[in-house]
């Protein structure tokens, strides 16, 4: 049998059982189909390229059949955007499973209407026989002519439709979750990511928002230092203290950074707390119990170990929790609660009046929640302003560093 009706049939098959157990484990809930669920996922998107490639040269199954399904696992795979806006994750979840469900049956309905299965043998009988009789074939200039348009097409979707198509989306899905999930407050432009610094006044008093992340531009840092006032203010500061040492480290902000060219966060919070500030935020020891084990387990691998090993990390985490309890958990414990904590602060200085202004240089996923608290307690916005957080030329060029010398862009 040729190599490549092999990968037509393992595509197919891992297909349907993605399908499948994507499908189970989005009714279910059992950790158990997690592993194997991304197992099946991976080998179909492995495959797939190959399988594409194939049939634009030997269109023996018409490509309308199969592309649906490709394009069905690369949208889920890529976090179902815009679908995700819509609905919570374990509805998307199901949705999109049973659409590659529906799909899966149509195309092997439609596969097996074309292809004559035997024993140790699969081969496309009836493009076969189409082709013997063919009145292209019955003219050999009309068949090389329409075999060099196919390699053509072949070339030019594989090297510039497709590569283009997918840088397009993936840049649209992170944009979109990134703006999204923070109310507005990031966003994607053509020179580098950008926050905003919004200012709400009230009666008594104004609250200034500005959404932070752990890692940026040291120029982005100074900025936001410098947009402090100079008297009868209060910063409200952000971070997750540890009393009882359960991290033995910290998260490894600082070698994450590094390896963009970037600096943590940290080269902010070293000056805002000799200003003045207050803490805001909880102590580890009040998240739950599960997602600080999970915590312990995957923070420092993302900057102390390999990308296999994180990746190993990730998968194995997968057993002790779903991706619905996962994300549950943490819109609760690390947004939900950690909001809770910064609006009971709040609202305690507000109710003393010692200050006019209160700063509240936060990361950016906690003003989703935050600004209608806001606005509930009366403050109307009055004033933003957009904020270069990262350069993507500070992104490119670090990468190009990270390179082999010899590959590397002069």
């Amino acid at each position: 049998m040729p190599l490549m009706y092999k990968i037509f049939g393992l595509y197919l098959n891992m297909y349907i059982i993605d399908a499948v157990l994507s499908l189970l484990h989005a009714i279910t809930g059992w950790n158990i189909l997690a592993g194997p669920r991304m197992m099946c996922a991976f080998s179909v998107l492995i495959t797939a390229v190959p399988v594409f490639i194939y049939l634009c040269l030997k269109p023996r199954v018409p490509l309308f059949i199969i592309i649906p399904g490709m394009a069905l696992v690369f949208w889920s795979a890529l976090g179902a955007v815009p679908l995700v806006f819509l609905t919570d994750s374990g509805r998307t979840d199901f949705i999109v499973s049973a659409w590659q469900v529906f799909i899966a049956i149509v195309q092997m309905n439609a596969v097996r209407k074309r292809i004559t299965f035997t024993a140790g043998n699969t081969l496309p009988a009836r493009a076969e026989e189409n082709e013997s009789v063919s009145p292209v074939t019955a003219n050999p200039g009309d068949a090389q002519s329409a075999v060099r348009t196919r390699y053509l097409f072949t070339l030019v979707t594989c090297l510039f439709v497709v590569p283009f198509v997918f840088l397009w989306y993936s840049t649209f899905a992170v944009s979109g979750y990134a703006t999204h999930y923070t109310g507005g407050f990031l966003s994607f432009k053509n020179d580098g990511l950008y926050t905003q610094s919004r200012t709400y006044e009230s009666a008594n008093s104004k609250v200034m928002l500005i959404g932070m992340m752990h890692i940026g531009e040291e120029e982005f840092y100074q900025t936001v230092y410098d947009s402090i006032p100079r008297a009868d203010y209060v910063i409200l500061m952000e971070g997750v203290t540890d009393t009882n040492t359960v991290f033995s480290d910290d998260m490894g902000y600082d070698e994450i950074a590094q390896k963009f060219g970037l600096v943590s966060q940290h080269t902010l919070h070293k000056k805002l707390i000799k200003k003045s500030a207050v803490p805001a935020d909880v102590d580890i020891s009040e998240i739950e119990p599960r997602l600080r084990n999970w915590l312990k387990k995957v923070l420092p691998a993302f900057s102390k170990t390999n990308l296999a090993h994180t990746i190993q990390i990730l998968q194995d985490s997968q057993q002790e929790m779903t991706d619905a309890e996962l994300l549950t958990l943490f819109r609760s414990e690390l947004l939900e609660k950690r909001n809770q904590r910064l609006l009971s602060v709040l609202d305690g200085l507000i109710q003393k009046q010692n200050h006019r202004t209160y700063i509240i240089p936060w990361g950016a996923m906690h003003m989703y929640g935050f600004v209608p608290e806001l606005l509930k307690r009366g403050y109307s916005e009055i004033h933003r302003e957009d904020i270069r957080l990262i350069k993507w030329a500070t992104l490119s060029g670090s990468m190009n560093q990270n390179l082999p010398e010899a590959v590397r862009v002069r």
